[in-house]
């Protein structure tokens, strides 16, 4: 079986996104995954599989850094504003506003990543994967 380190890099994509969609933060944990080091054989993917991940990896991997880039400029920007010395309340929640719309962007570009991700695999490869 030919993977390519594409592969796995959807699965550090996707685990790094979520957690930090989870954790709130503006910035990314040093300890979210940025490679993918799990082993081919580790999951046990057949040909099919490997190919229809790496594909899913181009096709997702892009659009979720982007999303996710915009939802750290806002929650900077939020920041920034909370510390201006003439605060503007509405201002503040226009910020906030947009900070949630990018959030919701960029997880649901992740949800449909999982699931796409969870259509090619088996149940005890999903488990050994996101688990």
């Amino acid at each position: 079986m030919k993977t390519t380190w594409t592969t796995w890099m959807l699965a550090g994509a996707l685990l790094a996104s979520l957690q930090w969609n989870l954790s709130g933060d503006p910035e990314p944990a040093a300890d979210m995954p940025h490679d993918c080091s799990v082993e081919p054989a580790s999951l046990g993917l057949d040909d099919e599989q490997a190919a229809a991940l790496d594909r899913l990896c181009r096709a997702d991997c892009a659009e979720a850094s982007r999303l996710e880039g915009e939802a750290r400029a806002a929650l900077g920007e939020l920041y920034t504003a909370m510390a201006d010395p003439e605060l503007d309340p509405a201002a503040l929640r226009a910020r906030v506003a947009k900070v949630s719309a990018a959030r919701e962007r960029a997880l649901q570009s992740l949800l449909q990543a999982v699931l796409e991700v969870r259509a090619v695999l088996r149940p005890d490869q999903v488990r050994s994967l996101l688990g």
